[in-house]
């Protein structure tokens, strides 16, 4: 059963997140505001959104494989490993992907692909026989970096949304000419609407 659970996870991790924009609680004139503002200009992405998607696609499938891992000692099933990988690698790009800016998601990939890389390289050396074990520091540094990719990369899923949205509104804006009144008489002015 726990390995249903696992795939299912491993499946909505990789599965297109380009659900509908809004939020998760709408509380307070700011939040519904926002969320009108959304219903009115089609494209919008939420930040609240975002961010849970790429917290969520990190904490959800990393929970399952490491509680699959510690329940039973060891597994015989490579699927908690490949639930960890895909978590780390994948799980805090989810809210850059959806809030339409692929181009953070990669490099935060690429950052953690590399980290992963020099942990492996520092575990293969440990693993060998009559070596000196000169490259703990590498399995240090990955850590580290891949370490503060995750986090980086779930706090910033909002200003991607946020981004998205600005390049969003620049597209719909509208400018017009309209008649005005005013002391001095009548005349026109320009109406910039967002």
């Amino acid at each position: 059963m726990h390995h249903l659970v696992g795939l299912v996870t491993f499946a909505l991790l990789l599965s297109p997140l380009e659900a509908g924009a809004q939020d998760f609680a709408l509380q307070g004139s700011a939040v519904s505001s926002s969320a009108a503002e959304m219903a009115e200009t089609p494209g919008l992405k939420s930040a609240s959104t975002a961010f849970w998607f790429s917290f969520l696609s990190t904490a959800v499938p990393a929970s399952v494989g490491a509680w699959d891992v510690f329940r039973s000692g060891s597994s015989d099933s490579v699927v908690p490993g490949i639930m960890l990988v895909a978590a780390g690698l994948f799980g805090p790009s989810v809210g850059h992907f959806y809030a339409g800016r692929p181009g953070p998601a990669w490099v935060g990939i690429g950052i953690r692909t590399v980290a992963g890389l020099g942990i492996a390289v520092a575990a293969a050396e440990q693993l060998g026989e009559g070596t000196e074990y000169t490259l703990e520091w590498l399995a240090v540094a990955g850590a580290f970096l891949g370490g503060a990719s995750v986090v980086w990369d779930i706090a910033t899923a909002p200003h991607s949304a946020h981004v998205h949205n600005d390049k969003i509104r620049r597209e719909h804006a509208t400018v017009g000419i309209a008649p005005s009144f005013g002391a001095a008489g009548p005349g026109l002015c320009a109406v910039v609407t967002f």
